[in-house]
């Protein structure tokens, strides 16, 4: 949640150097920050009550933390945060690869029950993004008015979305990304240029289901397809001047695909998990990003 922001260039997306007209690096920083605070205490909770636990004492801090820090009617990350959650609170309860991670977070999704599901419908409504504003018929509760429902059949019914999908089907883009995070890495790549080409790889691969609620399917399609075009231009010229066109395009537009911004979020988380590689490790200390 601390690095995704920063990087640069994000088309339509806020960076270190671009930003939204109602948020900035800043609000996604402290956002980061506070929200971390409530993953570690999941942590702890599925420590000792194991990850349902975890997962109620998540979803109970970021309600306090939406009151806190005025969030309502601003959702900055909770979709990086809900994708976050399972995984912090199966930490304890792993110790294997970041594979078995991501399984150990999907079972604990599928112990969430009803008032789990209830607390996520309704930091929905605090947050009330802007896809989800309107009147809402379906086989779920609507957001507006919250009822307690097993947290894994909202992810499961829902999972037409790029994030709930991941949450339903144990992270395969997010684990696919970070696998070629990891390889880019162990390259010799920086982090950030790393990163860039994963997200070239989420746009052109899957699209984005942001833009898709927000503008429907033909600008979905629109974008997955200028998204594939990026992807093959940056094999001539890099990522950052492919993601640069494509901010060119989707910017005025106003074409944000936060879904996928969620997934490269987990995608770096997962591929730092195991620690870093030693040639991101060289990377950072010949920069001074790392002193001592």
């Amino acid at each position: 949640m601390v690095i995704e922001p920063l990087i640069h260039p994000k088309p339509g997306g806020v960076s270190r150097v671009s930003s939204h007209p109602d948020k900035d690096i800043y609000d996604f920083e402290v956002h980061a920050l506070e929200a971390s605070t409530c993953l570690y205490r999941a942590c702890l909770a599925s420590l000792s009550g194991g990850c349902v636990s975890g997962v109620r004492a998540g979803l109970e801090c970021y309600l306090d933390l939406v009151e806190r820090l005025g969030l309502r009617g601003r959702n900055v990350a909770f979709g990086t945060y809900t994708l976050l959650l399972p995984l912090s609170t199966s930490i304890p309860h792993n110790r294997g690869s970041v594979e078995d991670l991501a399984r150990k977070a999907r079972e604990c999704i599928r112990g969430c029950g009803g008032y789990e599901g209830r607390l996520y419908l309704t930091i929905l409504s605090r947050l009330a993004p802007s896809h989800l504003r309107g009147s809402y018929q379906g086989p779920l509760p609507s957001v507006w008015e919250p009822r307690p429902v097993e947290l894994w059949r909202v992810f499961e019914r829902a999972s037409w979305d790029l994030v709930h999908s991941e949450l339903a089907e144990g992270y395969p883009r997010s684990l696919a990304a970070s696998r070629l995070i990891t390889v880019l890495l162990a390259s010799g790549s920086g982090l950030e240029d790393a990163a860039r080409w994963a997200l070239l790889h989420v746009l052109s691969s899957y699209g984005d289901t942001l833009i898709y609620s927000k503008y429907g399917a033909k600008a979905y399609h629109r974008a997955l397809m200028e998204a594939r075009s990026a992807w093959m231009l940056a094999a001539r010229e890099g990522a950052a001047s492919a993601l640069e066109v494509l901010d060119a395009l989707w910017r005025p537009r106003g074409w944000n695909p936060g879904a996928a911004f969620d997934i490269l979020a987990v995608a770096i988380s997962l591929a730092l998990y195991p620690g870093p590689p030693k040639t991101m490790e060289r990377y950072t200390l010949e920069r001074g990003v790392v002193g001592g």
